[in-house]
Formats: C-alpha cells, structure tokens, sequence
C-alpha cells in the first residue's frame, strides 16, 4: 500500500545545475565526451535535440527540391542564366546568384532597378558572401566545389 507523500523537497534539497560555457562544450566535444550525442547548448543548459521524424524529414526533402529548381547552378547554362537576371531584376527580386561552375565563382545580382541589376559582383572561391535576406547565414563559395 503506498505511502501518503508530506511534502515536496525544499529547494536547498535540490540539486544544483551548472550553467555551461560554448567553451566548455568544445573543449569536452572534441575530447570525445558528447560523441554520438545531439546536443544543443541553450542558455549555458546542454538539452539533447530530438531525432527527426518522417513529417520533419519529408518537409526538408521537399523544401531542398524546390530550392534546387528555384536557384540556378550553371556549368554549361551560364550565358542563359545570366541573361535571365533580367527577369528577376524586373519582378524585382532583390537578391540573383548564379553559380559559375565552370570559373568557380558565384556572381550575385542586386539592386534592381528599371529592369537591371545596378550592382553585379562576381565573389571568388576564396570569398564570403551572404544573402540579403538572411545576413547572419555567410556562404563561403570554396564550400560549393569542395568534394
């Protein structure tokens, strides 16, 4: 027969937490202590992220689908991608890269204006750009052609 509970443990009886350090984590990470595991460190709390399921998976799947036919990759298209900046510049879609394959570089078009891009930069493998819409996400363009 179970016992009637009095009372709830103090808060002095709880156990103390120790906040964590991105510092800390790293140090253990590459010692090999958090190996296998997914963690992520929020608010100095490490909490195990939660594994994906079919609906997550699926979503990405078909977010990365769109993604490649809406962003042009160009080897042997290049003349024509950028001829269609055009386009884009007149449903004026602030922000058109073209990745030259070939050159191994990205060209990025923005400012449109009247029908054009007024600025048109071509960033190197050895550069950093990021999207206009999403500034803090910087792409390095070596990471397109590393293997």
């Amino acid at each position: 027969m179970p016992s009637e509970l009095l009372g709830m443990p103090s808060p002095a009886e709880t156990p103390r937490t120790k906040p964590w350090t991105r510092e800390e984590c790293e140090r253990l990470s590459s010692m090999g202590f958090f190996a296998g595991q997914h963690l992520e460190l929020i608010d100095g709390e490490l909490i195990d992220k939660m594994g994906k399921n079919s609906p997550h998976t699926n979503s990405v799947l078909l977010l990365h689908k769109w993604l490649v036919s809406v962003f042009e990759v160009s080897d042997t298209t290049l003349d024509f991608d950028v001829k269609k900046a055009r386009l884009y510049a007149r449903a004026g879609i602030p922000d058109y890269w073209v990745l030259d394959v070939n050159n191994r570089r990205l060209i990025v078009h923005r400012e449109p204006n009247a029908g054009r891009y007024a600025s048109v930069l071509a960033y190197g493998q050895d550069e950093i750009v990021a999207p206009l819409a999403a500034p803090q996400a910087l792409f390095r363009v070596a990471a397109a052609f590393e293997e």
